[in-house]
This record gives C-alpha cells, structure tokens and sequence, in this order.
C-alpha cells in the first residue's frame, strides 16, 4: 500500500511544475517530496518523471498517475463532505463553570456580545 500523502506530495508537483513548490504548498522538504516521488516509483515499478537536473518532465506512467489521482483525492474530498457532521450553528445546551464573582460581574458582558 502506499500513502495518500506521498501522492498528494507527486500531484501537487506535477501540477506546481517542481518539488520545490510542492514542498512549500505542503510545508515538508523538498527531500521529503523527492522521496515520496521515489516511493511511488517503486510501488508501481515504473519512472513517473524524466529524472534530469533542474527539469520536472512527466513520464507517460506520470501523466496516468496524476489523472487517476485527482479521481482518488475528488472522491477523497466527497467523502469527507459526507462523513463530517454539518457546518450549521451548534446546537444543545452549554454549561459555564466559574467563580462567583466572574459569573456575576464579568460573564454577562460576554454573553451579551
């Protein structure tokens, strides 16, 4: 099994154009977005990038990753729409536990805003 992040990590250089902008868009090194490229090319067996100095080519294996990725990370994205509870004001009763003196003198200006 690989990990969702190090394909997050090659979608989001393939599509940024480097490691370097992928590395910053997921706040890790660019180490650790060559690394998670790596990883991947040894999981499927194949070259996703034309590995040259300062290039980032896309293999034709790289091309297919990257289009069945976003299908993965678009279903990602729909379940987690689906699975979180709604975004609507919360609802239920709230309980403040306090001192006297804040309860009386301080709380009721808070509660007004």
């Amino acid at each position: 099994m690989f990990s969702l992040f190090h394909l997050k990590y090659f979608c989001d250089a393939a599509v940024l154009g480097g490691i370097g902008p992928a590395a910053q868009k997921n706040k890790v090194s660019p180490s650790a977005v060559s690394q998670a490229i790596k990883s991947l090319e040894s999981y499927f067996d194949c070259e996703l990038l034309e590995h040259a100095k300062n290039r980032f080519v896309l293999t034709h294996w790289g091309k297919a990753l990257l289009e069945h990725s976003q299908t993965v990370f678009s279903a990602t994205e729909t379940l987690e729409e689906q699975m979180r509870p709604s975004t609507g004001a919360p609802k239920g009763e709230v309980l403040f536990a306090t001192q006297q003196s804040i309860a009386n003198y301080i709380l009721p200006g808070f509660l007004l805003e």
